[in-house]
């Protein structure tokens, strides 16, 4: 794991979005300066498969190997390793948000499951399909989600493709939209033309755009004006 910042925000309190990005297949991150005033953080992580997967099951395909089930421990590095960043490059974030695509979108909901310290999540294109994910998140505490926020996406087409895990990818990620607004959570799911690797820039973009709007939102009642 590596973190790197990408932008600043106005102040050392700005608002902080972490993007969980894969170093082998870099997201295209340019067009993210648009972002006015919240702090991007780029987190890149190597073994994708395992490390951002919640538990283990099996993989794709027969011949793959199984998803690792390492979310866990990324998650303990990652809030380890953020604070002494966030500390040696002089932020105090007011907010945190976590951002990522496919098994980064999974990741991203489930740290803000786990992690009290992140107030808004975006699963983009989301790996939503997981198994016994929804299952998970029936099991969560009521009321988990009071004052926070998820943003959902998913193509039209990913349902259609070939694997039948992956077919349930809308299904499963409507039935967590549903699942997180009973926890509490306020929500927004886009639901969207193509497949899961067309338009992947688009779909970041919004939700890079979404997330600020809600981090905005949450400043903006900490300061008393809501």
């Amino acid at each position: 794991m590596r973190l790197r910042l990408i932008q600043s925000g106005d102040t050392p309190t700005s608002s902080a979005v972490l993007l969980i990005n894969s170093p082998q297949h870099p997201f295209d991150v340019s067009a993210v300066s648009r972002l006015d005033t919240t702090t991007l953080i780029d987190v890149a992580i190597d073994d994708w498969n395992n490390a951002l997967t919640p538990w283990q099951v099996p993989g794709l395909r027969r011949e793959d190997p199984p998803f690792g089930g390492e979310a866990r421990r990324t998650l303990e590095a990652l809030t380890c390793e953020l604070a002494t960043f966030e500390r040696q490059n002089g932020l105090a974030p007011s907010h945190h948000a976590i951002i990522g695509y496919s098994l980064g979108g999974l990741f991203a909901l489930y740290t803000l499951l786990n992690e009290r310290m992140f107030d808004a999540a975006a699963s983009v294109s989301g790996s939503l399909w997981f198994d016994e994910w929804t299952s998970y998140l029936e099991r969560q505490p009521p009321d988990l989600g009071h004052g926070r926020f998820a943003y959902l996406s998913v193509g039209t087409k990913e349902k259609r493709a070939a694997q039948p895990r992956i077919k349930l990818v809308e299904q499963r990620t409507r039935q967590t939209e549903q699942l997180l607004q009973r926890l509490g959570f306020d929500t927004e799911l886009t639901v969207g033309p193509g497949s899961h690797f067309q338009f992947v820039q688009d779909r970041l973009n919004r939700g890079f755009a979404v997330l600020e709007e809600a981090l905005d939102g949450m400043a903006s009642c900490a300061g008393g004006a809501c």
